[in-house]
């Protein structure tokens, strides 16, 4: 992880980042100007990525394609721990989604997951320990499926809310043109941001970010991101608002 301890809005921290923050993009330096008019702090913005070679693998040499896939191999992905988990002896198993899991006869913990193979067969791994690291979708969906007398309702679940009001992260995105050029092709991730409004409870009276009291208390904080972009794709522009769903002209391609 490459950050630095300049946002002066964020919790502290026990201990620094272990890689320098990257340094601001050239077009930031362009949106600092703007913010410091108008009293908005830009800071850096932690990444999952190598501002410098790290524990051998390389650091970020500018691709700009951060998504779907990282050729240098400096941004993170899981692959980096599975490496260090077959190196340290563990055996790592893939295409084998769990469909439950089964606890103990006293109920207090799980003592195994019954997992399937792409061939259909049925197996069950029992441990010591379990760790239930599937994401916000998958993690409620295998506690559900993991019914049993004990808990006709799933595990975790005495609350009944194990699934259950679910929401997105709201994004809300604006764009302009500037009078020069901003070398956005080489950057493919954030490198400045602002949470200075992020618990601002003066949100929603002046600033027309919310219309009522009420809607505030409930809004999605608000943080700032300086994209560093070059402009809508053929794609995106293709499918442009004012030209959704209108057939081409005769003749074009």
């Amino acid at each position: 992880m490459a950050g630095a301890a300049d946002n002066p809005f964020a919790p502290p921290r026990p201990n620094p980042f272990p890689l320098p923050a990257f340094p601001p993009s050239y077009s930031d330096s362009i949106f600092a100007e703007a913010c410091e008019r108008l009293g908005v702090a830009m800071h850096s913005v932690p990444n999952a990525r190598n501002s410098e070679p790290h524990d051998g693998d390389s650091a970020c040499v500018g691709y700009g394609t951060c998504q779907p896939v990282c050729p240098s191999g400096a941004k993170y992905d899981a692959t980096r721990h599975i490496q260090k988990a077959k190196a340290a002896g563990a055996r790592v198993l893939d295409r084998v989604p769990v469909q439950r899991l089964e606890h103990g006869p006293d109920g207090t913990h799980v003592e195994a997951a019954v997992y399937a193979t792409p061939e259909g067969e049925v197996h069950r791994q029992t441990a010591q320990r379990f760790v239930i690291a599937c994401g916000g979708v998958e993690t409620p969906r295998l506690l559900l499926l993991s019914k049993s007398n004990r808990y006709p309702d799933g595990l975790a679940n005495s609350s009944g809310v194990v699934g259950r009001y679910s929401m997105d992260h709201l994004f809300a995105g604006t764009g302009g043109r500037i009078d020069r050029r901003t070398r956005q092709t080489h950057i493919g991730f954030l490198t400045s941001e602002c949470h200075q409004f992020y618990d601002d409870p003066t949100i929603g009276t002046d600033r027309g970010i919310t219309p009522s009291e009420a809607d505030r208390s409930e809004m999605t904080p608000l943080k700032l991101e300086f994209f560093n972009y070059a402009g809508p794709s053929p794609g995106e522009m293709a499918l442009h608002g004012d030209s959704w769903g209108r057939r081409p002209p005769r003749g074009s391609s």
